[in-house]
């Protein structure tokens, strides 16, 4: 199964994986030498329409993928792509080659990012950032 996570904040990226095993991640700042910028940040690159399809494609090529299984994105992402760029979740799927989407949670998403490059097998963290979908401060 082939997963596109997509982050369009600060420090904007996607991550592509296949059946649990990532195979790359890419920052926005990559293609476009805006450091820390994203597509919903005050740091924000001009058409981010472009830049997103950019990265998309280049993913796809590099691991000769046709399509993805599974999109991850978060509220503010879905929120930023339904306000500026598409009418309908359909619209959002068919842009990003997806045959459906998951919303991550934004703290569930940092304490999960800490917790799957740990060894460990049952872990009890926390997650404190600025805010998000869910909060600013997680017990997990």
């Amino acid at each position: 199964m082939y997963i596109l996570s997509v982050f369009l904040g600060h420090n904007a990226s996607m991550t592509v994986s296949k059946d649990g095993e990532i195979l790359e991640v890419l920052e926005f700042e990559r293609m476009t030498n805006i450091k820390n910028g994203g597509c919903l940040a005050q740091v924000g690159v001009k058409n981010p329409k472009l830049i997103m399809s950019a990265v998309k494609e280049y993913l796809k090529s590099k691991y000769n993928i046709k399509g993805f299984d599974l999109l991850l994105l978060n509220q503010l992402d879905i929120l930023f792509l339904r306000k500026h760029h598409f009418t309908s979740d359909q619209a959002i799927l068919k842009f990003f080659d997806a045959e459906r989407y998951e919303l991550v949670h934004h703290q569930h998403g940092h304490m999960a990012c800490a917790f799957y490059q740990s060894d460990f097998q049952y872990v009890k963290g926390c997650s404190f950032d600025g805010g998000g979908s869910d909060g600013n401060f997680n017990i997990y």
